[in-house]
């Protein structure tokens, strides 16, 4: 396709195509309904991505949850990415992928018993925990299980994402996240530290979703910066701070 004006031309792609082929090629061949994705172009946003952080000591997590397609999954494992899961089914899926177990973080709100018992087993990289009944649970299946697992608070620093309140995760307001402000994370972070059974992964925000500038990324990691800088500073060790997702382009 191609618009002409005053003898330039200028070329468009091809809205019926998806990597060089035919959309209508596509469904007549594997029949519809059909999903279609675009590797390279998915390979390219993650590098581009990737290559914007490297100049820090930083790993790229893609969350399971946007596309768990395993096809889509082992694409990004070769380019070097890990995987941000919310459920058992998300762990199986990434490790069938070929993301290390060691890359692997779970997140989220309502972790069966079952799902923290599989993340432990196969030694994932973090387990991000929401709360203190959470983290309760965590030390007791640890504990009676003889099982190690390195762990990270995810906590709520109060930050309005500027997005639907359905889909903001970061404010007091709300049910996520451990507060700052009343010396609950410390004392949790306390408790991690003791337990025989569980390491200190750090800790781990995330405000909400479909945030469209930069500004409460930078509020909130501002905070999450300086609770880390106190945490050192009383003798903590906090490894890696998680800076969770929520951005849309």
């Amino acid at each position: 396709m191609y618009s002409s004006n005053k003898n330039k031309i200028v070329t468009a792609p091809d809205q019926n195509k998806i990597g060089g082929h035919l959309y209508t090629d596509l469904a007549e061949l594997y029949k519809t309904p059909l999903y279609v994705y675009d590797g390279d172009q998915i390979r390219k946003n993650f590098l581009a991505f990737q290559k914007a952080v490297s100049n820090l000591n930083s790993k790229v997590h893609f969350a399971v949850k946007a596309n768990s397609s395993i096809a889509i999954l082992s694409l990004l494992s070769k380019v070097g990415a890990g995987a941000d899961i919310v459920s058992g089914g998300e762990l199986q899926r990434a490790l069938a992928a070929n993301i290390k177990a060691n890359d692997i973080i779970f997140s989220g709100v309502g972790k069966t018993d079952e799902e923290l018992l599989l993340a432990m087993k196969h030694s994932i990289g973090q387990i991000n925990v929401e709360s203190g009944p959470e983290l309760d649970r965590i030390s007791e299946l640890a504990y009676t299980n003889n099982l190690k697992c390195s762990v990270a608070l995810r906590v709520n620093v109060d930050v309005d994402p500027g997005s639907h309140e359905k889909i903001s995760t970061g404010q007091n307001s709300t049910k996520f996240g451990i507060a700052l402000n009343d010396g609950q994370a410390e004392n949790f972070y306390q408790k991690i530290i003791s337990h025989p059974n569980l390491y200190p992964a750090g800790l781990a925000v995330h405000i909400g979703s479909q945030i469209k500038n930069m500004k409460p990324f930078e509020s909130a990691y501002n905070v999450l910066l300086n609770f880390s800088n106190y945490l050192r500073n009383k003798g903590f060790d906090v490894p890696c701070l998680d800076l969770g997702g929520g951005g849309w382009d």
